[in-house]
């Protein structure tokens, strides 16, 4: 009889600790990945690494080894306390790549997908997806990397523990514009430019895309020109004037201040910042390489005439196998929504199991909480500081902006697995953030403190312990979540 998948990748677990769960994630965007080509070019690791990635209707979950996750981040901060240049190599790196993202992103445009044969297209997605793999995998280091990485190094990082206390919480306040900022600017350099609105939609469209959805361009335009409805090109100017000289000040009150600290300290607080501007910089362009994945997926479903709400539960790896197979196989594929489809991979598939979700989502999540130590009825949740404060209300566990996002009221405590771009709009909601995952350079981290907002962040089973309209305190200062009041009719 052949082994459950799940119960085959829970079994490679005992030696392993698996990630905080991820959710918001399918099929087509969280496998096929090439792990370990790209692995052992840039850090030297070759072990298999497995992932596993489950969805049904509009849920996803998605797991990893973390042990061998978090090996980049140690490896490059030794190669950087040995030698400061790496920093310079890796931008040079991640500029090449992000020229090719641009490059492919244009390239595979609507017009073109829909002029060109479905083979040549595919040929040049190819090509496309292995830039995004190699940039995804390159960006590695910077998310596992810590506090308890740098307390790990101290010796070699040649500082005491006071003084990495003294410098942390200044050192980890962005200097550079966000991921949100650099949107901002992109469309108001468009508007100055005179491109038509239909173009602007389009090379904006990754603007809406997460890993489990890519706005459609009417969607998108919709949402970009009621923000920007009142602006022309004399206000774009005076917009964008007004936004170097903020980005600017910041710049110049962290060298100021980095001026007066000793150069051990000067070299970890300039690494500090290279880790945040990287994590958030690669954001755009690993959606941009989702946005061109989705739109080809679009014209294959076309021609095949299956409806574009069945894109996300087709992977990569079938993809590539043309049209012929996806005609085939497409009332597996319609299926997969309804009954949920699991995956198991690394490099390649490696099975695929139907009919499944939920027994494996309860095994995962099982085996994970065994893992954390998770208690149901504590009524503390410890974590990381994201951003400093302390704030009160009712929280609400939105692990799908699109299906979710409709309860959250302002003034909500908004408690999250991870968040992405898609989030922001409920960030700004929030009286405070809560996520599962992440590190200071994780995005909950960056916009929180962008917005001046209390967050907590890598509490690994927030998602899990509280329930929607839980009454509870974020305290920020302390790092911990306190249970003040449990919702009776969530327990």
């Amino acid at each position: 009889m052949t082994q459950d998948i799940c119960e085959k990748f829970i079994k490679r677990s005992i030696k392993q600790k698996l990630s905080v769960p991820g959710n918001n994630v399918t099929i087509l965007t969280q496998t096929h990945w090439k792990f370990q080509d790209y692995f052992k070019k840039y850090y030297g690791i070759s072990l298999p690494i497995l992932t596993f990635t489950a969805m049904k209707d509009d849920e996803g979950i998605f797991f990893y080894y973390e042990d061998l996750m978090a090996k980049p981040a140690e490896k490059v901060l030794n190669e950087y306390i040995r030698d400061s240049k790496i920093i310079e190599n890796i931008k040079k790196e991640f500029a090449a790549l992000i020229k090719k993202i641009d490059y492919f992103y244009e390239k595979l445009n609507y017009n073109y997908i829909n002029q060109t044969e479905i083979k040549k297209v595919l040929s040049i997605l190819s090509q496309a997806m292995n830039v995004f793999w190699k940039l995804n995998i390159r960006a590695f280091f910077c998310l596992n990397f810590d506090k308890e990485l740098c307390v790990k190094h101290l010796k070699k990082l040649g500082i005491t523990k006071s003084s990495l206390d003294k410098i942390w919480d200044k050192a980890i306040v962005p200097s550079t514009p966000s991921f949100d900022k650099n949107r901002q600017e992109k469309i108001l350099k468009l508007i100055i430019m005179g491109v038509k609105w239909k173009d602007i939609i389009e090379k904006c469209q990754y603007f809406g895309t997460g890993y489990n959805e890519v706005k459609r361009l009417a969607d998108m335009g919709r949402e970009l020109k009621n923000k920007y409805k009142n602006t022309n090109k004399k206000t774009a100017e005076k917009a964008l004037r007004r936004q170097n000289l903020l980005a600017a000040e910041k710049t110049r009150e962290f060298n100021l201040w980095t001026a007066g600290l000793e150069s051990k300290e000067q070299k970890l607080a300039k690494y500090i910042q290279f880790i945040i501007w990287f994590r958030d910089a690669r954001k755009d362009y690993m959606n941009r390489g989702l946005t061109y994945l989705h739109r080809v997926t679009e014209k294959m479903f076309s021609l095949a005439d299956i409806p574009h709400e069945y894109i996300m539960f087709y992977t990569y790896d079938e993809m590539s196998k043309g049209m012929d197979y996806l005609i085939k196989n497409k009332e597996k594929i319609i299926a997969r929504k309804k009954l949920g489809i699991s995956v198991l991979s690394n490099r390649d598939i490696i099975a695929i199991q139907g009919g499944c979700f939920e027994k494996h989502k309860k095994l995962l999540l099982e085996k994970y909480s065994e893992q954390v130590g998770h208690k149901k009825d504590g009524l503390l949740i410890k974590g990381q500081i994201g951003a400093p404060g302390k704030a009160r209300g009712l929280a609400k566990i939105i692990k799908n902006t699109k299906t979710d996002g409709y309860k959250f009221k302002k003034g909500d405590i908004l408690v999250a697995g991870m968040t992405r771009p898609e989030f922001v709009t409920l960030m700004q909601m929030a009286a405070a953030i809560i996520t599962d995952e992440g590190g200071i350079t994780c995005h909950a981290a960056i916009i929180a403190r962008e917005m001046k907002k209390p967050c907590m962040i890598g509490t690994k089973i927030a998602t899990q312990v509280l329930k929607d309209g839980d009454f509870v305190e974020v305290d920020a200062n302390a790092g911990v979540v306190r249970i003040l009041k449990k919702n009776k009719k969530q327990t």
